[in-house]
């Protein structure tokens, strides 16, 4: 998706301005065999493929020893010859096996050197490297460096990452931080046949309040007067999610909050808001549109 836009100046994911790079786009695919990184190229429906280069190194990663002076400078003769303007590395893995290197933190610092000098001889304007996550967080494999080196991290997760749920179609979720940048989690929409990704949606606990909502009204509406403790015993869901759908259907006036006396820890009682048993909660109660 990022390579379609660069090359043709779509918007990236669909609401992200692109500047159409002057000259080419360059893939190191360390990862996918050459006939399957054809096809998720063409299935994107680039128009200027002339302004994408690939280099396939699946089964050929050690011709990748960047850490060589004498290897980097022809790898930089290399892009240079062809015009590179933003370089994509996909994925750093296989690159630091190429050079004798492990995803420690003195080992990942000696490859991003290299890296840096290996844009600066070939003049590169920008770059990518793709990172996976572990099996539980969600931050890069291995070292920490990684986040002190990038400009901005761009994170992709999939809902349910970190917990027991395997399920390899949930939705997909981006966010971006760095210098000058920050953009909150939300959902991505994925086209299968196109591989064409936009934003269209929340973050997870958006999500998560959104699935919760109708179990949480349809149980207030059956049981006028229950209060958190009987939420949390009868809802699916965690503490936290429970706490923030409650706070955001009494903020868009769907439920009622009763409170049983003046104190802060008097009990919350729920009601929808026809069957509230307060006459003046309407006049009080501020709406969030």
């Amino acid at each position: 998706n990022l390579v379609r836009s660069l090359a043709d100046g779509d918007d990236f994911l669909g609401i992200f301005e692109a500047n159409k790079i002057g000259r080419n786009v360059g893939i190191l695919d360390l990862e996918m065999d050459e006939d399957q990184s054809r096809l998720w190229l063409r299935r994107q429906g680039i128009r200027n493929t002339q302004k994408v280069k690939t280099w396939h190194l699946k089964g050929k990663v050690s011709s990748f020893g960047i850490l060589n002076p004498e290897r980097r400078a022809e790898w930089a003769a290399e892009i240079r010859a062809r015009g590179i303007g933003f370089l994509i590395l996909d994925t750093l893995a296989p690159a630091l096996t190429a050079n004798g290197l492990t995803e420690s933190n003195e080992d990942i610092s000696a490859f991003l050197a290299a890296w840096d000098e290996l844009c600066q001889q070939a003049g590169v304007d920008g770059s990518l490297i793709i990172h996976h996550m572990g099996l539980s967080g969600e931050h890069g494999r291995g070292a920490s460096r990684l986040a002190d080196w990038n400009t901005a991290e761009w994170k992709l997760v999939r809902k349910g990452q970190g917990t027991d749920s395997d399920d390899l179609f949930a939705p997909r979720y981006f966010s971006a931080y760095g210098r000058d940048i920050h953009y909150k989690e939300a959902r991505l929409g994925f086209d299968g046949n196109t591989k064409r990704l936009i934003i269209d949606g929340g973050s997870r606990k958006d999500d998560a309040m959104e699935d919760l909502r109708p179990a949480f009204l349809d149980y207030v509406k059956i049981n006028p007067g229950c209060v958190g403790k009987d939420l949390k015993e009868h809802l699916t869901g965690d503490d936290k999610t429970i706490r923030l759908t409650d706070q955001s259907l009494e903020n868009r006036g769907l439920i009622c909050i009763h409170k049983a006396g003046e104190y802060n820890t008097a009990p919350r009682h729920h009601y929808l808001v026809a069957d509230c048993p307060d006459p003046d909660y309407h006049k009080r109660l501020k709406v969030v549109k």
